[in-house]
């Protein structure tokens, strides 16, 4: 996780005022910054990505194969990167 930071925004309905109050985390995910809801901090998350970022795309594979869920925000994220990692493998193959 590298920071924090909390945006606040009112809404009036009639007489009626609602507040409404998102936090946002970002976490270093496969060389990029990736801002999450702040609900999904937890200390298995850090340590899901940390072991993402250094074993790559295999563990990843595993933790799906054992049903772990990752925030859709996150998941989304690992599987468009995944795929734009393996599309510049096989663009190197070809080229070498």
């Amino acid at each position: 996780m590298i920071n924090k930071y909390t945006t606040t925004s009112t809404t009036t309905y009639g007489t009626n005022i609602q507040y409404g109050s998102s936090s946002k985390k970002t976490y270093h995910v496969l060389g990029e910054n990736v801002d999450l809801n702040a609900s999904f901090e937890d200390s298995i998350l850090i340590q899901l990505i940390s072991t993402i970022n250094v074993l790559g795309k295999p563990y990843y594979d595993q933790l799906k194969k054992n049903n772990y869920n990752f925030p859709q925000e996150l998941d989304d994220f690992l599987v468009k990167k995944f795929k734009e990692l393996e599309r510049d493998d096989k663009i190197n193959q070809v080229i070498n």
